[in-house]
């Protein structure tokens, strides 16, 4: 799959994500007493289960968040998406 390619395709995919990015964030455990993920947890487990690997997932969130450091799990998916298709 050429670059442009898979540039056009993480595009889509990060437009159809929007408000579906919750979807891809598991629960809280049976105790009810664990929190919710954070945004870069969420953002994390949101990559990997769009086929990325656990490793360059890391990286590009990594990378991502040390732009400004913030941001919610949605922001953070497109800031991902954005550096991997890039390189």
């Amino acid at each position: 799959m050429s670059r442009s390619c898979r540039k056009k395709t993480a595009e889509r995919l990060a437009l159809e994500l929007g408000d579906k990015v919750d979807e891809f964030v598991e629960g809280p455990a049976a105790g009810g007493g664990a929190p919710l993920a954070t945004g870069a947890e969420a953002a994390l487990k949101a990559l990997e289960r769009l086929g990325y690997g656990a490793a360059e997932a890391d990286r590009a969130l990594r990378e991502a968040l040390a732009g400004d450091g913030a941001g919610d799990t949605e922001t953070l998916v497109r800031r991902a998406l954005q550096i991997l298709t890039t390189r």
